[in-house]
């Protein structure tokens, strides 16, 4: 399997473990881009371990075909504010091109009540319109908490998936620990340019607790 397509796989591998009612953030260790070795779980203590681990089996067997032994399953409950309360998880305002002749892109978040602004023209060596937004999103999330040079776009393309089209966006998320690769999607629907803009913020809400201390 190729690597892009693994990455792809375990992003939505942890995606669909964090939609299960008690996790909170998932982490998963793979090798050759189709075995789980690992499966690391912050939970809330709202269920017992055993039934949120249990559900995290039945999802990888029923949804991904993986038969995951327990045993490789960690799981970690807090009992401070879920990280969801903590974290900020901002919204889509409006995406769109400021000039179109210049070619550039302006994205405007915004998260409680407050609206951040981000853009990027055609002299960031970004050729098209896909690229353009996703690194003015990056801009705009930068805005938001504060800092800069977090997040890098690698990669923003639209492919087929079935009869649907999906943007798929890379990004590099840089730390103290080194860097990390996270993959968003989203399916498009109506304007490509909001389908990468959500796939960009896809790729990085759910790590922004652990990314941006």
């Amino acid at each position: 399997m190729r690597q892009g397509t693994g990455t792809l796989v375990n992003s939505r591998i942890c995606q669909a473990i964090e939609q299960l009612r008690g996790v909170e953030m998932a982490h998963v260790v793979m090798a050759g881009g189709s075995e789980v070795m690992e499966v690391h779980v912050v939970a809330t203590p709202e269920r017992k371990p055993k039934q949120i681990v249990r559900d995290i089996e039945s999802l990888l067997m029923a949804q991904f075909g993986l038969n995951v032994d327990y045993r490789k399953i960690s799981l970690a409950q807090v009992r401070e504010a879920p990280l969801s309360a903590r974290t900020p998880r901002p919204q889509l305002v409006t995406v769109g091109f400021v000039n179109r002749e210049q070619r550039r892109v302006e994205v405007i978040l915004e998260e409680s009540g407050q609206r951040y602004t981000g853009s990027a023209e055609i002299s960031t060596s970004a050729g098209d319109s896909l690229s353009l937004t996703a690194l003015a999103t990056l801009n705009a999330m930068h805005s938001l908490i504060g800092r800069s040079n977090i997040f890098h776009l690698e990669d923003a393309q639209m492919t087929l998936l079935g009869e649907t089209d999906v943007v798929l966006v890379l990004i590099t998320a840089a730390h103290q620990g080194g860097e990390e690769n996270l993959v968003g999607t989203c399916f498009v629907r109506d304007d490509i340019m909001e389908a990468c803009a959500r796939a960009t913020l896809d790729s990085i809400n759910r790590r922004i607790a652990v990314l941006v201390p």
